[in-house]
C-alpha cells in the first residue's frame, strides 16, 4: 500500500443505497467527511427514485443510475460498493478502470474466476488501485480470543428439546 498521504479529501461515491449503506458505510464516510478527510461526491443505484431520495436525505450532491460515467465525471477516488455480491465483480471492475479504488462489501464476489477478474483489473504494484474487501468476524476464534471472557448464568432446565409423548 501506497504511504501517500493526500492532503486532498478522498472522492467517495457510494453504490448502493440500501440497508448496509445507510446503516454502516455512510455513517463511517460521514466521519472523515466531518473530519475534512472525505468528501461523499455521487449516490449510484438501479432505480433514481430511491437514489435521488437517498442522495438529497445525506446531502449527496449527485444522484445516478450510472455506474460506468459517474466515478470519471466526478473524478471519484474511491467508489464503496453496497450492493448483492452478483454484481460486485462487474461494478468493482468498472470503478478500477475508471481510476478509483474499489472499496467492497463482503463477500467479494461469488467465484474465483470473478475474484481473478478483479484482481487483473487492479493496476500493479503498490500505486493502486485496487480494491479492498470489508471482512469482519465479530464472532470468528481471533475475534473471540481478543474478548475477555464473560460469565454467564447457569441455565435452569437443560438447554437442549426434550420428547414429551411417543406419538
Amino acid at each position: 500500500m501506497s504511504s501517500h498521504r493526500s492532503t486532498t479529501p478522498l472522492r467517495a461515491a457510494v453504490v448502493g443505497t440500501g440497508g448496509i449503506a445507510r446503516s454502516s458505510h455512510l455513517p463511517a464516510l460521514r466521519t472523515f467527511a466531518d473530519a475534512g478527510e472525505a468528501e461523499i461526491v455521487a449516490a449510484v443505484d438501479v432505480d433514481m427514485d430511491p437514489v435521488r431520495a437517498f442522495a438529497a436525505g445525506a446531502g449527496i450532491p449527485h444522484a445516478s443510475t450510472d455506474l460506468d460515467a459517474t466515478p470519471v465525471e466526478l473524478r471519484s477516488d474511491c467508489v464503496v460498493l453496497c450492493t448483492p455480491p452478483v454484481v460486485h465483480r462487474d461494478q468493482t471492475v468498472t470503478a478500477l478502470t475508471a481510476g478509483a479504488w474499489g472499496w467492497c462489501e463482503k463477500p467479494p464476489c461469488p467465484s474465483l474466476a470473478d475474484f481473478d477478474a478483479i484482481e487483473t483489473a487492479e493496476k500493479p504494484g503498490d500505486a493502486g488501485p485496487y480494491a479492498s474487501i470489508v471482512f469482519q468476524h465479530r464472532f470468528g476464534a481471533g475475534a473471540t480470543a481478543r474478548r475477555p471472557p464473560r460469565r454467564r448464568p447457569r441455565p435452569t432446565s437443560p438447554p437442549c428439546a426434550t420428547r414429551t409423548s411417543d406419538t
